[in-house]
């Protein structure tokens, strides 16, 4: 199943202009804080949610990528950063009435950390572990995965030793992007080929970045090899 992500406002223009060129997405994958490389949904999430709506979408994944520099501290800064991400979900959920959890209680909340980042396993155990633990409701929906090249750095390392209350449960595979991905769409996607992290389940795929792939619509397009909608925000109707 196929969807798109971007790092920039999703207004109509861009929802429209990536549908018409691309094809239709199951779903949306928008950052929250803290993600200062990137604008954040929380600022116009009734905006946004009505694109996401329009697209033809109605499933909303969450990323946040704190200042990469983070990631390499300690177990405090993976906790505060990850407090502030999960306060901005559950704000945004209060507020925006027709968004909800998935029926299955299981939202995949992601970490991004690009290639050049160091993960110590102190920030990563601090973070994890306040996603996972969080209880809402009665239940912990929440569940701590990770955006990274595998391969690239010593993010597979840092994942593969984590378990328990720091568990990773997915990896979104930034890699591979090439001559043959770049040519897909969400209308003919190429066949199934992230690169992955031993032990851990690899069930998105970033098969089309803008930059690597020199796409003109502002969006990276995302393929999965399960269901990946039935683990995301769920919107029941138009904002």
């Amino acid at each position: 199943m196929g969807g798109y992500d971007t790092s920039v406002q999703l207004t109509q223009s861009l929802q429209s202009s990536a549908v018409n060129k691309y094809g239709t997405p199951n779903y949306w994958i928008r950052y929250f804080p803290p993600s200062p490389a990137a604008t954040t949904l929380d600022v116009h999430p009734f905006l946004e949610c009505d694109a996401i709506w329009d697209s033809g979408a109605k499933h909303l994944s969450p990323i946040s990528e704190p200042d990469q520099t983070n990631l390499g501290m300690d177990s405090a800064q993976g906790h505060a950063d990850a407090q502030t991400f999960i306060n901005t979900m559950v704000n945004v959920w209060t507020n925006v009435g027709p968004l909800t959890f998935p029926t299955g209680g299981t939202l995949y909340s992601f970490l991004g950390q690009e290639n050049s980042t160091h993960l110590s396993s102190g920030y990563w155990s601090g973070w994890a572990s306040y996603v996972n633990g969080f209880v809402l409701n009665g239940s912990s929906p929440f569940f701590a995965s990770l955006y990274c090249t595998p391969g690239q750095g010593n993010s597979c390392t840092v994942i593969q030793a984590a378990s328990g209350a720091s568990a990773c449960f997915i990896v979104w595979s930034a890699e591979v992007e090439n001559s043959t991905s770049c040519r897909g769409t969400l209308t003919n996607p190429p066949s199934w080929n992230a690169t992955f992290c031993s032990g851990i389940s690899t069930n998105l795929w970033q098969f089309a970045e803008k930059g690597a792939c020199g796409l003109t619509v502002d969006i990276d397009m995302d393929l999965s090899n399960m269901n990946f909608p039935n683990f995301c925000f769920y919107l029941k109707s138009r904002p």
